[in-house]
């Protein structure tokens, strides 16, 4: 499945969530497959949004950055380009029936599409 990194870094969270609920086994090993799949990915930007920040900013010394004001406009195409690319995490989606009592929020939801399908039980 070839997915943009923004949309792995938005579903991280609600992933998280999801893991920290009670969970049948199955599903509950599928969920952390999938978020140690998907947080390969999370390093690989987040090593590649560091050395961005370091090409057109400045390190302060807690850490953070501060960009500079003549490469604002190359740092936020650079970062959407980063944002934008595609990858192939080797992940299936897990099935979790709407059953099963988990409370998630509508955002969530949406978050965790394509890496969670949830069904209807008979």
């Amino acid at each position: 499945m070839n997915i943009q990194l923004k949309r792995i870094i938005g579903a991280i969270g609600a992933l998280g969530k999801l893991s920290a609920t009670d969970l049948p086994l199955k599903t509950a090993y599928n969920v952390k497959k999938s978020i140690d799949l998907l947080q390969k990915e999370v390093d690989f930007f987040n090593q590649e949004r560091k050395k961005l920040l370091e090409k057109y900013g400045t390190e302060n010394e807690d850490g953070s950055f501060t960009l500079r004001e003549d490469t604002l406009l190359d740092a936020q195409r650079s970062m959407e380009e980063l944002l934008a690319m595609e990858v192939a995490p080797d992940i299936t989606a897990v099935s979790i029936p709407l059953d099963d009592g988990i409370r998630l929020s509508a955002n969530d939801i949406e978050a965790l599409t394509p890496f969670v399908t949830f069904t209807e039980t008979e």
